[in-house]
């Protein structure tokens, strides 16, 4: 029965800003939901949830830091990529930066160590490497491969916009020699190598420009 509700009420608040909105207050019930066994193939309470905030800036800037931290310790527990996703949208909706949940959302992760599933050290990169030829991120959308991608991702998107803040925090996660190595990895996926890239340049590249061109006027 609560996967046929959630069924309707993704249906009904897709692509409604309206709907969004009056749902907003029943996203905490919607949370408490995600940890109930009620994921299948075509719904899940995140599923719904992340209806509710797509593309919605107002939404988006209403989620508490409530909401982020279960998200996140889901995310450690889970290792499922559907929390991120979550993370992912609440922090840039319509590719719009909304600096306070981009900070939310990477203290939360800085607090929960478990959630940072980074493969810096090289048996972890061995484990990841046995994943990547494996085809893990094809085979097993759910799995742990594709939760690094969209971690990776994640760091990213919350450093975009210049958000000297969230630079700082994603640098104590992932040293500049640290980002370097991976991004040099030859077993990468084309994602994978595309989201590190991208993370570089906006914690580090990217930011050194500016500094430069203030520096300099």
């Amino acid at each position: 029965v609560l996967r046929a509700a959630y069924r309707l009420l993704k249906a009904m608040c897709t692509d409604f800003p309206l709907m969004q909105t009056e749902l907003v207050a029943s996203i905490p019930l919607f949370v408490d939901h995600t940890e109930a066994n009620l994921v299948s193939y075509d719904i899940t309470p995140t599923g719904c949830i992340n209806a509710c905030f797509k593309d919605n800036r107002t939404v988006c800037a209403q989620v508490t830091e409530d909401t982020v931290r279960q998200f996140v310790r889901l995310a450690a527990q889970e290792k499922a990529p559907r929390f991120l996703r979550f993370l992912r949208m609440i922090t840039m909706p319509n590719d719009q930066v909304i600096k306070r949940n981009q900070m939310m959302v990477l203290q939360a992760l800085a607090e929960k160590e478990a959630a940072l599933l980074l493969y810096n050290d090289p048996q972890e990169q061995a484990e990841r490497k046995e994943l990547i030829e494996a085809q893990d991120h094809i085979h097993h959308p759910r799995g742990r491969l594709v939760y690094h991608m969209e971690l990776v991702g994640l760091l990213s998107q919350c450093c975009t916009g210049k958000n000297a803040q969230g630079e700082m925090l994603v640098r104590e996660l992932l040293p500049l020699s640290d980002l370097v190595q991976q991004c040099l990895l030859p077993e990468l996926t084309p994602a994978l190598r595309a989201n590190y890239m991208l993370l570089l340049d906006e914690a580090y590249l990217d930011t050194d420009k500016h500094q430069k061109e203030v520096a300099t006027s």
